[in-house]
């Protein structure tokens, strides 16, 4: 349910959680719409962890460390940090946990 709060606009796989397996990030949002409908804009960067066997499991802002508001297009992991555009706004930097 949690990746469906919000368009997702990008996506990257990486170990987030440094256990050795690949985890997803979900970034989007839209709030471009005409006033009638409301804003899509719920996604702070949707953590799924996976189990090393293709299932993935949700986890909140609280444990992951991971909190993106805004309107997010792209995502690119470069080795340590997360670089994250996001649409009219400033860009963020997020650190990995360390090991």
């Amino acid at each position: 349910m949690e990746p469906q709060v919000a368009p997702v606009f990008a996506i990257v796989t990486d170990d987030f959680d440094s256990d050795s397996l690949v985890d997803l990030l979900l970034c989007g949002n839209f709030s471009g719409l005409k006033h009638e409908v409301a804003r899509q804009d719920a996604n702070r960067g949707v953590v799924m962890k996976g189990d090393g066997h293709g299932n993935f499991m949700y986890r909140p802002p609280e444990e992951t460390g991971i909190f993106i508001p805004g309107e997010v297009r792209d995502i690119r992991v470069l080795h340590i940090p997360l670089l994250i555009g996001r649409n009219n706004s400033s860009a963020m930097i997020l650190q990995k946990a360390p090991d």
